[in-house]
């Protein structure tokens, strides 16, 4: 699966079941092709990366949980 239709996917379960763990404003991280010269790593508000087109995969979309800081200033 694509980060973008992961993404797409959970912005769905949490509009129809009310998760409370996060939503559609969560900080998140899509990566794909790591190690790869043509890699992605792009992160942002779960929304707007189902506007990021991240190519072929491979793909991997990280939910971090509770964040220090000097991470958040780093995402």
């Amino acid at each position: 699966m694509f980060c973008h239709d992961l993404a797409k996917t959970l912005r769905f379960f949490i509009a129809t079941f009310s998760f409370s763990a996060y939503d559609e404003t969560t900080i998140c991280v899509g990566l794909a092709r790591l190690g790869n010269t043509t890699q992605k790593i792009v992160s942002g508000r779960m929304k707007d990366l189902i506007k990021v087109e991240f190519g072929p995969p491979l793909h991997c979309l990280v939910i971090p949980g509770k964040t220090h800081p000097m991470e958040e200033e780093m995402l």
